[in-house]
């Protein structure tokens, strides 16, 4: 009886099934025509440099530290945002001082709803995988 709801509803769908497409072409996009390049297949690979082995008890906190730093070093604009997968910032969110310490890491800090490590937002996406990252200034 409501077509106009009905064709509001397959708009919406269509939107968002159109979004998530860009969305996987922009992040893995492999550069064969029509598709261009996307972020994750031109990043450059981490590389712990001199931190290598060096940092006590190290966590995926410290991991992406010397992500950013890796960064900087390269003279790159500073980071504007990680992406990770859900569970991976969730698991970041559940880190204690220690395990006598119970009190949160406070380098990871709560802006709004989004979680922030030195102030670079952290952007959950299920497209990156588990236990993997993308730190880089998305502007560019």
């Amino acid at each position: 009886d409501d077509i106009d709801f009905i064709q509001s509803e397959i708009n919406n769908e269509l939107m968002r099934l159109l979004m998530l497409d860009i969305e996987l072409t922009a992040y893995s996009g492999n550069g064969t025509a029509p598709a261009l390049n996307g972020i994750r297949t031109v990043a450059t690979a981490f590389a712990a440099g001199t931190f290598a082995g060096t940092v006590d008890n190290a966590n995926e906190a410290d991991v992406l530290t010397v992500a950013i730093n890796q960064i900087a070093i390269a003279n790159q604009e500073a980071p504007n945002a990680i992406m990770m997968h859900p569970s991976d910032i969730t698991k970041l969110k559940l880190y204690k001082v220690s395990a006598t310490d119970r009190r949160y890491i406070d380098r990871l800090i709560f802006i709004g709803n989004t979680l922030t490590l030195d102030g670079v937002p952290m952007i959950g996406s299920t497209l990156v995988t588990a236990s993997t990252y993308l730190v880089g200034n998305f502007n560019m």
